[in-house]
């Protein structure tokens, strides 16, 4: 016999997002309600944004024109183009300004001010008559608003009133008043700063001549016509008295050591022929020469003649002659080196001399370029004050160039005809949307709090496990629920089982004889109706059956049948008694046969021992016994979220069927359950829905299974 494990339980994180079909059955599923708060919160929203008070706004434009009264080249135009954004934005600057917005206001009279507070007397803002200038004040500033239109040079002064009039009259006010205010400005002359900075800008032009002209003949006097460039002299020059210093010293130390050499070996009688300013000095090269020849000559002399032969005794006297010779040239080659180290050490201390005026120079020449430094300080400063005063003087110029600008109302504010607030086409717009967000968002929402198991989506992707079927809601009696498969109570539910028993056969890999397991999560979801009808079709289809009570606390398969559980599980393992025949025979077991090929083995009795019991070698030999008498298996056990049973006896199945009942057990529950499962390498062929209404079988029927709800409909045509 072959089996089929999982290799690997699924990683509990690999969750599938939901499609859009997914959604839609959400939706579909609480329409009514999402559809109740999507018309009536809405209309309550509409409702009340239009019963708000009537805000009516009304707008004066102001237009600036630049003036054009000369002609000018293009760098002018391009200044004149800088002058007027900065006009425009002194405008802006101006019509915003708290002191200019306070002048307007007071402009306003006493029975203009209770107009502007008129409409707003009933508010808890504006509560006392004799603040009637402070109320008026908060209603005047808090709708007033002055914006620049952009590319244009124009303002648009904007009054938001509860009344048409008043917001026009505000609007034309602000406008008119800002005319006024420019023509009573532009009476004022700026000539007097004018003037006083023309004054102070000739005084700085002033001291800037005095200071140039120190400076002019400070480096007359000096005799500097560029200080930097006799810098530069003085290093330069500095650089060959320094280099010629150290040429001297170099020679100093070459004629020393010749001399020393030269002395050295004189003394050591060496051959002084061996130093090469000796040979290379006067005709000592060529005594050198005459000497080698004389000494040849000795040597031919000594081998034919005798000491004192005359020959010989020349020969000794040409040579002492000779060597006298040489000692003089030699002495006469020290006293040359000797004068060229006088020469050399004399000119080393000239050099040292110079070098050091030149030092004095270059000291004397930093002292004179600091002074320049200050003087030119001083010229700089004295630049930047100017510069500071121009500038502050074109300034001056550029707000007096205003009057020059010519600033006019180019549209007067009319009284509005219909009010800016409430929108009632944005209103609508807004409580259209708030609708489609609720239809749609309230279903959502919901389901995502819900965590119950209710739809395909939470099985085939959240649980990551195949949808075997569905099961609907059983009509008939609780007590008959065991038998509607057995006695054909309800077609379409038998239809189901018999789609379970197809799909069972598709998705199994393990051949008969074999052992299915059915648990659920929690009690009640109807895993022994489920046992005692799919162990009915499976007999129908010619495999022996034998359906096993293992819920060993709360036992509930003798109930459905009406029979006794004096005999079972508990009584054979405890009696420990030895049967020779058949082990369907055993009276210990007291084995029943409910139809044919379908036989129920009652737990024979109740246990809070279960897990004890279902690991002893008497139930492990029995389950061997019974395999070999039995072609299936069917092991009802207990609910696996409150007891462990079902996982002991999962190692013993060979495939397990997990049983949901619809919109009863948590999302997290069942996954966390069935990956224990898996976890025992266990094949779990799926899930089976049981208790499906009517109206929620579509939720689960978009994967092809076959509905018994089509079944009925089909069976009536």
């Amino acid at each position: 016999m072959s089996k089929t494990r999982n290799d690997m339980t699924p990683p509990i994180g690999a969750v599938k997002l939901k499609g859009w079909a997914e959604y839609l059955i959400i939706i579909r599923e609480r329409w009514l309600l999402a559809l109740t708060l999507s018309v009536s919160i809405p209309c309550l929203f509409f409702y009340y944004q239009i019963q708000k008070p009537k805000i009516y706004s009304s707008s004066a434009f102001l237009i600036v024109e630049p003036s054009a009264d000369r002609v000018v080249n293009i760098e002018e135009v391009v200044n004149l183009n800088t002058l007027d954004e900065d006009v425009m934005q002194v405008h802006f600057s101006q019509l915003n300004s708290s002191i200019f917005k306070k002048f307007v206001f007071e402009t306003f009279t006493d029975a203009e001010l209770e107009q502007l507070i008129e409409p707003y007397l009933e508010e808890e803002s504006v509560i006392l008559k004799n603040r009637k200038v402070k109320n008026a004040a908060q209603v005047y500033y808090g709708g007033l608003n002055i914006r620049r239109i952009e590319r244009q040079n124009k303002f648009a002064i904007q009054m938001r009133h509860r009344r048409p009039s008043i917001a026009a009259l505000v609007s034309n006010r602000y406008a008119e008043q800002y005319l006024n205010f420019l023509k009573d400005r532009s009476r004022k002359s700026n000539q007097e700063a004018i003037d006083f900075l023309a004054m102070e800008a000739g005084k700085k032009s002033g001291i800037m001549d005095e200071k140039w002209d120190k400076l002019r003949k400070w480096r007359q006097e000096n005799d500097l016509i560029s200080l930097q460039a006799q810098q530069d002299f003085i290093q330069e020059k500095r650089k060959g008295v320094s280099a010629s210093l150290t040429e001297a010293e170099h020679s100093q130390l070459v004629l020393e050591s010749k001399i020393t050499l030269l002395k050295l070996q004189l003394n050591s009688g060496n051959d002084p022929f061996e130093n090469p300013d000796v040979i290379a000095f006067g005709t000592l090269s060529k005594l050198k020469e005459d000497k080698e020849e004389l000494i040849v000559k000795r040597d031919q002399l000594s081998s034919k003649y005798l000491k004192r032969h005359p020959l010989v005794v020349e020969n000794e006297k040409l040579l002492e002659s000779l060597d006298k010779r040489i000692i003089l040239n030699i002495k006469a080659l020290v006293q040359k080196l000797n004068n060229e180290l006088s020469e050399v050490k004399s000119n080393k201390i000239e050099l040292s001399r110079h070098l050091m005026a030149l030092d004095e120079d270059a000291k004397k020449l930093n002292v004179l370029y600091v002074e320049s430094d200050r003087l030119q300080f001083e010229i700089q400063s004295n630049q930047e004050s100017l510069k500071s005063i121009t500038e502050r003087q074109r300034e001056i110029e550029i707000t007096s160039r205003l009057d020059s600008i010519n600033v006019k109302i180019a549209d007067s504010a009319n009284i509005p005809q219909r009010p800016l607030e409430p929108d009632l086409k944005k209103t609508a717009v807004l409580a259209f949307c708030l609708a489609i967000m609720l239809f749609i968002g309230v279903p959502i929402g919901l389901d995502a709090v819900d965590n119950k198991v209710s739809k395909s989506w939470d099985i085939t992707n959240l649980l990551d496990v195949e949808l075997l079927a569905q099961i609907g809601t059983l009509k008939v009696p609780k007590a008959e629920r065991m038998n509607v498969a057995r006695k054909g109570l309800d077609h379409s539910v038998v239809e189901s089982f018999r789609d379970l028993y197809s799909q069972v056969g598709m998705r199994s890999g393990v051949d008969f004889p074999k052992t299915i397991l059915i648990t659920s999560t929690i009690p009640e979801e109807g895993k022994s109706m489920l046992a005692s009808n799919m162990a009915s079709i499976f007999g129908r289809h010619g495999h022996k059956t034998l359906l096993l009570d293992l819920d060993l606390r709360r036992p509930s398969l003798h109930r459905g049948f009406n029979l006794s559980n004096h005999q079972g599980i508990i009584h054979h393992v405890r009696t420990k008694e030895t049967f020779l025949g058949p082990i369907t025979k055993a009276p210990t077991l007291g084995i029943h046969e409910l139809e044919e090929n379908v036989h129920l083995l009652c737990s024979g009795g109740h246990s809070r021992d279960a897990t004890e019991i279902i690991v002893s070698n008497q139930f492990e030999s029995l389950m061997e016994s019974l395999k070999a008498e039995y072609s299936l298996l069917i092991l009802d056990t207990p609910p696996l979220g409150v007891f462990p049973d079902a996982l002991l006896l999962a190692e013993k199945a060979d495939e397990i069927l997990y049983l949901i009942r619809h919109g009863k057990p948590k999302r997290t529950a069942v996954r966390n359950l069935i990956h224990k499962l898996q976890a025992t390498n266990s094949n779990v062929l799926g899930v089976v829905v049981n208790d499906l209404p009517p109206k929620k079988a579509s939720y689960y029927g978009q994967y092809g299974y076959y509905s018994y709800y089509k079944y009925k409909s089909y069976q009536n045509t």
